[in-house]
């Protein structure tokens, strides 16, 4: 111990004996403290701190925090203590600590602040460790509860795919890029055909299934699995694909893709209207649209487009895939 810390030992150990119930105070408190003179010597600390290096009181007095962590960790607690000291103002930091002397980690909320005497000769560093591990805990719990609400808010409660919510957001996102990188976007809009008679004649139950099936060939189906591109229940009946730089020749073969795929999964509508089919089977109706979108645009004006493009592939009898030459439109 050098003599510079031996005399603030007897200070401090002064200024404690003068009320032994304020001693009696600090070690039961649950939050560490503790003193160190300004190289960084020991000059007193609580019995929480006690358990925190594994060692009594008068074994830290005197010693730094190479004796009792590896260097890297007293490193650390060196720099804030030359932080502190530097800044002649408290310093906060947070981090993960165990315990050398119990099994016991805790986030420790860590403040360290000059300490001075009545005639303002500089004693050394406090410092007061807090644990703080159940509001971290909370607050992550908190986050996950947020980050569930907000899953639950953009995914459609039956196929458990995106909603219609989230599609917009999505669409709104994409469409600010693609202006602004000005480069293609394209939207398919998908329609069950004739899915009104497929529930009257199977039921809501089956009915409800075959959506499910859908949206399951629609997540897995390769269609939309680049970074960017998105699926989604439109709404009822109803899907979305947006597809990131893609012009509408390529839209269209994603598109014919898609409707074949669906039919392939073999899915029996006894109910459909549809003609010309090999077997009554399920199909669908695609709305294609692509665009670069212009400067005053907004991206209604892309799924007004595929809604057009849907209306006129029903109108021609359905289980087609229809794009729209936007250039050519009003």
């Amino acid at each position: 111990m050098n003599r510079f810390t031996d005399i603030d030992v007897k200070l401090t150990n002064n200024i404690l004996a003068q009320d032994n119930n304020f001693k009696v105070l600090l070690n039961t408190l649950a939050d560490l403290i503790w003193l160190k003179d300004p190289n960084g010597y020991y000059l007193y600390c609580n019995h929480e701190f006690e358990l925190f290096f594994g060692a009594k009181e008068n074994e830290i007095i005197g010693k730094t925090d190479y004796d009792f962590v590896d260097k890297d960790l007293a490193n650390f607690f060196r720099e804030h203590d030359i932080n502190a000291l530097n800044r002649d103002c408290p310093t906060v930091n947070e981090e993960w600590i165990s315990y050398a002397g119990i099994d016991k980690k805790v986030y420790l909320k860590t403040t360290k602040a000059p300490m001075y005497d009545t005639s303002g000769k500089l004693i050394g560093i406090l410092g007061i460790g807090h644990d703080i591990t159940c509001l971290k805990e909370t607050e992550a719990n908190l986050r996950f509860a947020n980050d569930q609400l907000s899953k639950i808010a953009s995914t459609d409660g039956l196929t458990n795919i995106p909603n219609r919510r989230a599609f917009d957001e999505h669409l709104l996102q994409q469409w600010k890029f693609s202006k602004r990188e000005q480069i293609p976007l394209a939207l398919l809009l998908i329609d069950v055909d004739f899915f009104k008679e497929y529930n009257d004649h199977y039921g809501h139950v089956l009915g409800d299934s075959c959506l499910k099936r859908l949206s399951k060939l629609l997540a897995n189906g390769g269609y939309a699995n680049r970074p960017n591109d998105f699926h989604a229940r439109f709404g009822g009946e109803e899907f979305a694909i947006i597809l990131s730089a893609t012009n509408q020749s390529v839209a269209l073969e994603i598109a014919e893709k898609l409707r074949n795929d669906v039919y392939q999964l073999g899915i029996s509508h006894q109910a459909t209207k549809v003609c010309h089919l090999p077997e009554q089977r399920l199909t669908i109706s695609i709305g294609v649209a692509a665009l670069v979108p212009q400067a005053s645009s907004a991206e209604v004006e892309l799924i007004k487009f595929a809604d057009k493009a849907l209306y006129h592939a029903k109108a021609q009898g359905r289980n087609r895939s229809i794009v729209i030459d936007v250039n050519l439109e009003d």
